[in-house]
């Protein structure tokens, strides 16, 4: 198992500690805030004895759940900071998840199953990470000073493409699709969609059927109007002839197509095969072997264009 080295500024990534900001007058909040500017030596003992003695203080149930995200994201600091290895690392960790499932915990047990090549793990860490992510960036949200920064946002969804492509099954989120094009952190133009065929068919797989329904899902929700095209793409790794991927590779994206409109889908489909000439480049390749790297090259991608405002 490999050190973790890197993870002490990747597990606090994005976070922008305020201790000026206007608070309510909660006195374990403001001493906390103080705690934690200090990132990397923050006091666990002392943090968890705030949050004890914060509904006694009264501290309103936002200002305890942000004493709860300091303390989860310092026992986090801990692990990573002492341990040796993910191993080392995931009893801390997973005691810090069960204090506050912030986006940051949900990140590393992400890279810690991604680690051991538990793709389905790490793709719902991923996601669960996201989501998080997502409503910290909500400009209502009370915790918007706590959320990643968009190019951090933006690394977790090109880990979420890289392990939903590798899970032995379909992994997503109840009330979330993967698939999702507008976030509060960045518009997602080109979707990768986990659709997997039968070895040299146009037949999907139970995944890829159920990835193609998700997909139905989450074009369904958006606006004709504010669309200017949709395209789906096929694409395939470079074993084998190259006249022979680029012909898969557009018979793969009409069988998408087909999919959709049967489904009922009313928005105009382009098709387009790639074939081998765009393989799929992950956010680290060499957190992947060969086969895997050919796997996720074996997709189907949606590009959604939206009408200029």
């Amino acid at each position: 198992m490999r050190r973790l080295t890197g993870l002490l500024v990747a597990i606090g990534l994005g976070l922008v500690a305020q201790p000026d900001k206007a608070r309510a007058a909660c006195a374990p909040l403001q001493e906390a805030d103080s705690l934690i500017a200090s990132l990397n030596s923050a006091d666990v003992f002392r943090l968890g004895a705030l949050r004890e003695t914060a509904l006694d203080q009264g501290c309103t149930p936002d200002e305890r759940a942000q004493i709860s995200r300091w303390l989860a994201l310092a026992m986090s600091q801990k692990a990573v900071r002492e341990a040796q290895s993910y191993e080392e690392a995931l009893p801390l960790l997973r005691e810090a998840l069960d204090i506050a499932g912030i986006w940051q915990v949900q990140n590393v047990l992400g890279d810690a199953a991604r680690d051991r090549r538990d793709f389905d793990e790490a793709a719902l860490r991923y996601q669960l990470a996201l989501q998080d992510a997502e409503l910290l960036a909500d400009p209502a949200s009370t915790y918007l000073d706590l959320a990643p920064s968009r190019e951090v946002f933006q690394a977790i969804n090109a880990k979420v493409n890289d392990t939903r492509l590798l899970a032995s099954g379909f992994v997503t989120l109840p009330g979330r699709p993967a698939c999702q094009l507008q976030t509060s952190n960045a518009w997602i133009a080109e979707v990768v969609v986990p659709i997997q065929f039968v070895t040299n068919e146009t037949v999907m797989t139970d995944k890829g059927s159920e990835a193609a329904e998700e997909l139905f899902s989450c074009l369904s929700a958006l606006t004709p109007s504010e669309i200017k095209s949709i395209t789906v793409i096929g694409h395939t790794d470079e074993r084998g002839e190259a006249a022979y991927n680029q012909d898969l590779s557009e018979r793969r994206a009409q069988a998408v197509k087909a999919y959709l409109e049967n489904r009922g889908l009313q928005l105009t489909l382009k098709v387009a095969g790639r074939g081998e000439s765009e393989l799929f480049q992950p956010d680290d390749a060499f957190n992947y072997s060969q086969e895997e790297r050919w796997q996720m090259s074996r997709r189907v991608e949606v590009d959604v264009i939206k009408v200029e405002q």
